[in-house]
């Protein structure tokens, strides 16, 4: 039986079929690709804390695994953790989702270098160089890469890419004079470091690598300065959106004191105590993140935190040097010297080879008066650590605020500047003794070295302004 349609509806059928087959058509042609949803084997084993913090990424990446930046931060939560093999799925389901961000695959090749396989990392590093030639990031990671691997000729030309799409970033000159370096190029290579150093006076990397060029040249006493200024150096990639976030992710323990740490030295101590607290929930018997607390609290000012985390620490364990060295700390900062006192003996007495109960047994005496007691307990110190500056530093101190003799106090300033010539507050110490001696060509040359130190130390202009007093008045 044949079925018969109006003229007008077999048209509007007909169109509607053909709209219907082309919206199908470029639905199949545009839509991302499905991807899964990465998870670690071990998840339940893993530590509390990460463990939840895991399961509630999985969750909200699960409610939409197609969406490329719901990969990317689980990923991100991966590296941070240091699950690579995850997070290496993770970008891999980012880079198939949205190809055309070079970051995605920056960080693909980051996790595939990170579970070992280095020679298909470098390979993906210099395809995303050469498509995305302006994209200083990539052209920075091919570059370490490829000295890492030796192939120093090819990571000069990348470097020297670098600079033209970034000029202003030091690692790009870093990069280049590391790599004239290890060509022998000690004059380039200098030449190219001092340029870094001018953009980042900061970075330990480019001081190092500045006296080993110095060395090279035979500039030995100006190779010493550098290489001091660049001990413990680390290469650290440029940063990154993806880079600067992925601290916020961290929830491995080791990794959250670390990095605790590093906010403590950055002078962010609120949020290093917003980190450490975080741990405490999940480990609230563990004596590192408390004494980590205990010390940030003290950075804050809040006292009565720092010592009922030392409290807490001692309650533990009773023997605990670091805890009653603490707890020494934080009694002395709330006044309760007799206390203090007590605290820094029994951490004197479990710990008899160790400087740091006689370092705070000394305070507890010099707030209770026993000045000469204090001073041979700073003594004890450094016969227990004869090669730390900061202890010498600290008898000059008590030399010359608790006995008033800046002449002794100035022996000690210049042990500690002999010692180490890049500790800055050794030379601001000197500078203040030389100006009560009326040695004000010792103290001008002594301010000139806390400058080039630590140019923005708060000391140094009321030392200035003293030393054109004194000048004045002689």
């Amino acid at each position: 039986m044949k079925l018969y349609l109006p003229k007008r509806r077999a048209w509007i059928v007909l169109v509607a079929s053909t709209l219907l087959t082309v919206v199908v058509v470029i639905g199949l042609k545009n839509r991302r690709p499905f991807v899964g949803v990465p998870t670690p084997e071990n998840l339940s084993r893993l530590d509390p804390q990460l463990r939840d913090y895991v399961n509630q990424q999985l969750n909200w990446v699960g409610r939409v695994p197609n969406d490329p930046e719901r990969q990317a931060t689980l990923g991100l939560v991966y590296a941070a953790n240091l699950l690579w093999p995850e997070a290496l799925q993770c970008f891999s389901n980012y880079t198939r989702l949205n190809p055309l961000d070079p970051l995605g695959q920056i960080y693909l090749a980051v996790a595939v270098q990170e579970v070992g396989n280095y020679a298909e990392a470098l390979q993906r590093f210099r395809h995303i160089a050469q498509e995305f030639p302006d994209f200083a990031p990539a052209q920075d990671r091919l570059g370490t890469a490829l000295l890492r691997s030796g192939a120093v000729e090819e990571a000069q030309e990348v470097f020297r890419q670098m600079i033209k799409v970034a000029p202003g970033e030091w690692r790009g000159y870093a990069g280049l004079g590391e790599s004239r370096l290890r060509l022998n190029a000690f004059s380039e290579a200098a030449e190219f470091l001092e340029r870094a150093r001018s953009l980042e006076p900061g970075s330990r990397l480019v001081h190092h690598l500045l006296g080993n060029a110095y060395r090279g040249l035979g500039r030995n006493q100006e190779a010493e300065w550098e290489l001091r200024l660049g001990l413990n150096s680390e290469q650290s990639p440029m940063p990154d959106p993806w880079g600067l976030s992925a601290p916020k992710h961290v929830r491995l323990l080791p990794r959250q004191i670390e990095l605790a740490d590093e906010y403590v030295a950055a002078g962010k101590v609120d949020e290093a105590i917003r980190i450490l607290g975080e741990a405490l929930k999940y480990h609230p018997d563990n004596l590192t993140v408390l004494e980590h607390l205990s010390i940030a609290s003290r950075e804050m000012g809040q006292f009565e935190k720092a010592q009922q985390f030392a409290r807490r620490m001692i309650e533990l364990d009773n023997r605990s040097v670091k805890a009653h060295v603490l707890m020494a700390d934080a009694c002395l900062d709330l006044g309760l010297h007799d206390q203090a006192l007590k605290h820094a003996n029994l951490a004197d007495e479990l710990g008899p080879d160790l400087p740091q109960p006689c370092l705070v047994k000394a305070d507890a005496l010099f707030a209770i008066g026993r000045i000469e007691d204090g001073l041979a307990a700073r003594k004890e110190a450094l016969r227990r650590d004869p090669q730390n500056p900061l202890i010498v530093l600290d008898i000059g101190d008590a030399l010359l605020r608790m006995r008033n003799d800046p002449r002794s106090a100035k022996e000690f300033f210049e042990k500690a500047a002999q010692m180490d010539p890049t500790l800055a507050p050794a030379h601001v110490r000197l500078a203040e003794a030389a100006i009560l001696l009326n040695d004000f060509g010792e103290a001008r040359h002594s301010l000139d070295m806390a400058k080039k130190l630590e140019p923005d130390m708060p000391a140094l202009a009321g030392l200035e302004a003293r030393l054109h007093e004194a000048k004045d008045a002689k």
